[in-house]
Parts: C-alpha cells; sequence; structure tokens
C-alpha cells in the first residue's frame, strides 16, 4: 500500500532511522523524499517526575494487549526472580487482555499485578513507578518509552524496530526479543540495584529533555511542511 501511494507525496516522514532505512530498503521512494522526525511528547510537572527508590518497587507496562506487544513474557520473568519485593501495573486494552489475565491467575501473581485499563494519559500512572518494561515483537519509535523516560523512570525494553534510537545505555537496558534469560537478568538488577535505579532515571530524563519533546517533534515537522511548499 505504501509503495502504491508514496508517489502522492513530496515528502514522507518516519519516526525512527530504522523505519526510514527499512522504507529505502523497499524501494517506497528514493532516500532523499524520506525524513526520519523522532516522535515528541509534552513536558509533564515535576510533580510527576517518579522516585526511583520507593519500595515495593512498582514496574509498568504501557501497551495494547495485542500479538505485537508481549505482556506474558514479562510475567514469566517475574515470576521466575523467586521474590516479592515488587509489583506490575498493566495499561491498556485489547483482545489478549482476558488471556492474559489468566496467565496472571495461573502464575499466582493475583495480589501483586494491576490492569489500570485504558488510560488517555499514564503520567500519573508512571509517577509511582520505579522502573518501565515494554516487551515486544516490533516497533517503530513507541511513545510509551519516551513518556517513561520523561518520568525519570529506568527502562527495559525489547531490542526491535526503533527503540535503541531511544533507550541507550545511559538510560535503560535493551533486551533481544524473546531473550528471556537477559530479561529476567534486567529486571532482577533493576529491582536490586537502588544506584543503577537512580542513575539510570537520571540519564533517561536526561536524554528525553534533550532530544525527545514536543517542540523539536513540531518544529522539524513543520520545516518539511515549509520546504515542500517552498
Amino acid at each position: 500500500i505504501e509503495k502504491r501511494v508514496a508517489h502522492l507525496a513530496q515528502q514522507i516522514i518516519t519516526v525512527s532511522e530504522y523505519d526510514r532505512e527499512l522504507a529505502i530498503r523497499s524501494r517506497i521512494a528514493s532516500s532523499d523524499r524520506i525524513k526520519r522526525i523522532w516522535n515528541g511528547v509534552r513536558d509533564i510537572d515535576p510533580a510527576l517526575i517518579a522516585d526511583t527508590n520507593v519500595s515495593p518497587k512498582r514496574i509498568t507496562m504501557v501497551g495494547r494487549f495485542s500479538s505485537q506487544k508481549c505482556q506474558e513474557q514479562l510475567l514469566q520473568a517475574l515470576a521466575k526472580l523467586q521474590r516479592d519485593d515488587w509489583c506490575l501495573d498493566f495499561v491498556g486494552t485489547g483482545p489478549r487482555l482476558s488471556e492474559i489475565r489468566g496467565q496472571v491467575s495461573d502464575l499466582g501473581l493475583g495480589s501483586r499485578v494491576t490492569f489500570h485499563g485504558q488510560v488517555s494519559d499514564p503520567s500519573t500512572v508512571l509517577a509511582r513507578s520505579q522502573f518501565f518494561a515494554l516487551v515486544s515483537r516490533f516497533e517503530g519509535l513507541p511513545r510509551s518509552v519516551l513518556e517513561a523516560m520523561r518520568a525519570g523512570l529506568p527502562v527495559i525494553a525489547s531490542d526491535v524496530g526503533g527503540v535503541s534510537e531511544a533507550v541507550t545505555a545511559e538510560c535503560g537496558y535493551l533486551v533481544p526479543p524473546s531473550d528471556h534469560s537477559s530479561l529476567i537478568r534486567a529486571i532482577d538488577e533493576l529491582l536490586s540495584d537502588e544506584l543503577k535505579r537512580a542513575t539510570l532515571g537520571m540519564g533517561a530524563r536526561k536524554r528525553y529533555s534533550k532530544e525527545f519533546g514536543l517542540t523539536r517533534m513540531i518544529d522539524e515537522t513543520l520545516a518539511v511542511y515549509e520546504q515542500t511548499m517552498s
């Protein structure tokens, strides 16, 4: 579909360099017609920046309950930790919600997992968290990760799509998709290391402020339109 309609556009914007390179390889359009502009999100009140050193540690995953997201992998990793100093918040809805609820029950985690449903602004949930996780099969540049970084949260995320363009070593862990051992190690380390959570959380907030603000995205997008119309 993108190939068929690409000729109608003078410029094409992708949300990540990963998507830009994929479009070029797929011959959607020539490289000079495809511009990468990272997603940006509006900043929050400083009161909504998280405290990473509250116990028990709250882990948040924001994402649709669909085949793209792997909430079950996060649950299985937490169940294998054999420690109880954590709580998990799921934000979102979707066709796999009942299935994931069933897995929570089967794993005996019902007392530590909260389903918040669809939340238009997850900033208040993130403000109560100590770190963020996004386990998924594919992504562009997920806003949920940027919102977590904005809240000053360390991030554990699957290394898919353009996620690595946001999550660097200064703000979290990238885990190969379906690598359960790496996911368990990353979670265990953040649960165990107070200084690591604080350091990565500050790094995440700093990277958000530098690269992923809403004003930067708007300015770059307007520049593409102005160039196209001139």
